[in-house]
């Protein structure tokens, strides 16, 4: 812990005369990123024994989340495959939303989209000009959220409470 203290004090320390040295060589103009602010951000869990505890509970619950988020990729992976295959053709310029590409025209734009979905965002951008295009959509969409916010959403929620409850030791 105190050699922690001591190197982000030196990189502050070296990054200031750094900064300093290309304040005066460039004339008085900001010309430097100061690199070590966020090595600054190492010294909260060691504020206190309840920010540190909070640190390793965190820590402690990285290793289930890191798998339901792989899951969460891969349902996502797999309905963006299947929007853009079937939607990509179509015409579903939102026109409320000012916006006029289509959510399902490449892979990436409609990963992103659906993804955004997962969190319960964006959603009449997204749905509404599809199900215009295709009621039919509606079961895509459906499935989606059914399995995507109703599932998996919530098995977050209860992985980090049973995590907080075990590290707590509540019962």
């Amino acid at each position: 812990q105190n050699y922690l203290r001591a190197f982000i004090a030196l990189s502050c320390f070296v990054d200031y005369l750094l900064a300093l040295g290309t304040y005066h060589a460039t004339g008085g103009r900001i010309a430097y990123v100061r690199w070590s602010r966020p090595l600054r951000l190492l010294y909260l869990p060691f504020a206190d024994k309840a920010s540190f505890n909070s640190v390793l509970s965190i820590l402690d619950t990285l290793p289930t989340l890191g798998d339901l988020l792989l899951l969460g990729l891969v349902v996502t992976f797999i309905w963006a495959v299947i929007g853009v295959s079937a939607l990509a053709n179509a015409d579903l310029r939102a026109s409320h939303a000012g916006d006029d590409s289509n959510a399902f025209d490449s892979f990436d734009v409609a990963f992103v989209a659906l993804a955004t979905l997962l969190t319960g965002e964006n959603f009449p951008n997204v749905m509404w000009p599809a199900l215009n295009y295709e009621p039919a959509t509606a079961a895509f969409f459906f499935s989606f959220v059914l399995v995507g916010t109703i599932m998996i959403m919530p098995a977050t929620v209860a992985i980090v409470f049973e995590y907080y409850k075990r590290f707590h030791g509540l019962k």
